[in-house]
């Protein structure tokens, strides 16, 4: 493959941006496209994705091309014997060019380097990733839906690694939860689950519910803050139309290569014409996308904002699918999935349309399906941990954004199914319990405000560790980390007030 000297030439060459002379030392010697340039066994078609230039990969491609077409191909080094193409040439981590074009969502790149090799599709990294999951692990939203469309066999393989972390685990825990709610609104459900669970046994309804930061109600702000805040638009139209354009740009693209038409596939649909924002609408966007530039504060805040609505619009499908408030004390998902899970599914995956007597026998199914199948905790003898972060983990959805003060997930699983609200923990604690013992002041005033909440039948419950009533809760310290007020002596005033306001609706 020559030697480190010789490999020296075209890595100063890209890195100093003189592209010519890496195209010409390739064409003089085509065998080196292979060798390694960079400590981490990059190629020349790795640095060519990563410094996103199309041309010098075209190019590179084209005479790795050549040079396939001259040499048989040669057996993968790993547990299946395989024969591998001179494009599926991996560096120390296992990425391929493929890997690395999927990691930085770079459409163009994905779709070259494809229509040398499809097979790209299926090879995984040293963690079991194919390039499926590393563009969601990445949030790269618009290459999760092209590669998703190109892969035309079973995608199981796709959406899990090998510690069993799923798809859609890997975008909730990097709070991209755009790229969550097109998996989830885009793909079959038989492909990626709502409640899939990991190696620990943890949905991705029980990570986000423990994410308080994701959503507004939980998340912290100055008055100057708050007033931006609700001053910002909801979305960003700047972005929305770029990634549109890219996305039927690489359509086209893709078709017009495979079979050299494509145009009309991708003309704005009807539904896209009418969702257009009003000239209002667009002006208004770009007076804070322009002021946004100036103040990175202001840039920062709505970045919160925009994140905060999508994780709303993903808790809403997650709560949907959960039930886990149904079947024991524990978040994971139920011990087993049967046919009638699969229908509840599609209930909830197709429109109910208007017709109320439709959706209360929707609802009578789901309650009915699951009347004598139950959750035995104990039979697996599995001992939860005591650690304080680590227990957490073994929390209903339902009751750790009762813990975390995320309104938005426990108004969208009571939205859903308003009997959750009789859900109790291990220690046979409600959410009053867990509302009083964190201050969750907004969950509150929620659950006393709402008609469909049964305040008299929760104020009953007593805690079956040490016999605690609601009361109780509300009478002792805050069990919270965070402060709202410095000092012992301030802190000891609010949890005094808390008790004041607490204790009035459960007085008996």
């Amino acid at each position: 493959m020559g030697s480190v000297a010789a490999m020296t030439r075209p890595y100063r060459a890209a890195m100093e941006g003189k592209l010519g002379e890496v195209k010409i030392f390739y064409q003089k010697y085509p065998e080196r496209l292979q060798a390694p340039l960079t400590v981490n066994g990059d190629t020349a078609i790795h640095i060519a994705v990563f410094i996103r230039d199309m041309k010098l990969l075209k190019s590179l491609l084209q005479i790795l091309k050549s040079q396939s077409e001259e040499s048989p191909p040669f057996p993968i080094l790993g547990d299946k014997e395989e024969e591998e193409s001179l494009f599926q040439v991996k560096n120390l981590h296992g990425q391929t060019a493929l890997h690395l074009a999927a990691a930085d969502g770079n459409l163009e790149a994905l779709n070259l380097l494809l229509c040398k090799d499809e097979k790209l599709l299926n090879i995984r990294n040293d963690r079991g990733e194919t390039p499926l999951f590393v563009a969601a692990s990445y949030g790269k939203t618009e290459a999760v839906k092209y590669l998703y469309r190109r892969i035309k066999e079973d995608k199981k393989p796709h959406v899990e690694r090998k510690d069993k972390t799923s798809i859609l685990h890997v975008a909730i825990l990097g709070e991209y939860f755009e790229t969550a709610v097109e998996l989830l609104n885009s793909v079959n459900w038989d492909d990626v689950s709502p409640d899939a669970v990991d190696a620990n046994g943890t949905t991705g309804f029980q990570l986000l519910a423990n994410m308080p930061s994701a959503f507004k109600s939980a998340y912290r702000m100055g008055k100057f803050k708050t007033l931006l805040y609700y001053c910002l638009p909801n979305v960003d139209y700047a972005e929305n139309y770029d990634k549109g354009k890219l996305q039927v740009t690489s359509g086209r693209n893709e078709v017009d290569l495979e079979s050299g038409s494509g145009r009309e596939d991708h003309e704005p649909s009807n539904e896209q014409t009418e969702n257009r924002p009003s000239g209002f609408s667009r002006v208004y966007n770009t007076f804070w996308r322009c002021i946004a530039r100036v103040f990175p504060t202001i840039q920062m805040v709505w970045n919160d904002k925009k994140k905060h609505n999508k994780a709303l619009e993903l808790a809403k499908i997650l709560a949907k699918a959960d039930l886990s408030w149904k079947h024991g004390n524990t978040g994971g998902a139920p011990s087993h999935r049967t046919d009638e899970w699969n229908e509840i599914y599609d209930i909830f995956s197709k429109d109910p349309g208007d017709e109320e007597e439709k959706q209360e026998k929707n609802l009578e199914k789901i309650h009915t399906t699951f009347k004598d199948e139950k959750v035995n905790v104990e039979k697996e003898d599995e001992t939860p941990p005591t650690t304080f972060r680590s227990r957490f983990l073994y929390e209903t959805p339902f009751i750790a954004a009762g813990r975390n003060g995320i309104l938005e997930i426990v108004k969208a699983v009571l939205d859903v199914y308003p009997q959750a609200i009789e859900h109790v923990n291990k220690q046979n604690e409600n959410i009053f319990h867990v509302v009083a013992k964190y201050r969750s002041a907004k969950i509150l005033d929620y659950l006393l405000s709402s008609s469909n909440v049964p305040v008299s039948r929760q104020r009953n419950k007593l805690n079956t560790e040490n016999g605690d009533s609601i009361l109780h809760g509300a009478a002792y310290l805050s069990a919270s980390s965070s402060r709202d007020r410095p000092g012992e002596a301030l802190l000891m005033q609010s949890d005094l007030q808390w008790f004041e306001v607490f204790c009035l609706p459960f007085i008996y």
